[in-house]
């Protein structure tokens, strides 16, 4: 077989995957008994994801304090890389469909880039500075609210079914982080940590409103 068939075997084969996707995900989305549990499903989605970050910090609590490690920015480069790696070797298995680069997409996302990177340095440089509860592990869990309240004031489509849960997790999560008794706060935490909640909140509200934009733009949406 020559190279430009098994350029064009290769291309067909990860053609028919997207294809399949496509159906299968929209078969799912048509299935009614599965629409009745998107609610628990998302809950479910939602306490895993709690429990994974709970994991996360508490592996973070345990290994940056100890080392003292002043390199909060240069951590969260090496997180980038690796996240680049991942995305870039699922999207060569065809798992993950990644657009190419362009500049008018790069000029969308760069506000909540930035927003995304400065909150991961503050997040850093908190667990580096704190091996207790900190008023940034206080603030949180209000990331889910302070989302919902930026998509509604940047008039993002929103299910109101899930608003009640979200509100109740987050309360009931401030609530429980509270009781546990803050340690020593830092003077800085007191502007680190609201800022931090801003900018995660404004950037994956942003980030769903580019990709809401890109969705409707799409060749697929304008057709039908």
């Amino acid at each position: 077989m020559t190279k430009y068939g098994l350029m064009a075997s290769f291309k067909c084969s990860g053609s028919w995957r997207t294809g399949w996707c496509a159906s299968a995900s929209k078969s799912v989305l048509s299935n009614h008994a599965l629409k009745s549990l998107a609610p628990t499903l998302c809950l479910a989605g939602v306490m895993t994801y709690a429990l994974a970050d709970e994991l996360r910090n508490f592996v973070a609590g345990v290994f940056i304090p100890q080392y003292h490690f002043p390199y909060a920015v240069a951590l969260c480069f090496a997180q980038v890389l690796i996240t680049l790696l991942v995305l870039n070797l699922l999207h060569v298995l065809d798992v993950v469909p990644l657009k190419r680069y362009s500049r008018s997409l790069g000029e969308k996302v760069l506000v909540p880039s930035i927003g995304i990177s400065t909150h991961a340095v503050l997040a850093m440089w908190a667990k580096a500075n704190s091996s207790h509860i900190s008023l940034f592990s206080l603030t949180q869990p209000l990331l889910p609210i302070a989302t919902v309240a930026f998509s509604f004031c940047q008039k993002l489509a929103s299910p109101p079914s899930l608003v009640v849960p979200i509100s109740i997790l987050s309360g009931t999560s401030l609530l429980v982080t509270a009781c546990r008794g803050l340690s020593d706060v830092e003077p800085l935490e007191y502007m680190y940590a609201p800022l931090a909640l801003i900018l995660h909140s404004l950037s994956l509200t942003w980030l769903a409103k580019v990709s809401e934009a890109e969705r409707r733009n799409s060749p697929d949406a304008q057709a039908s």
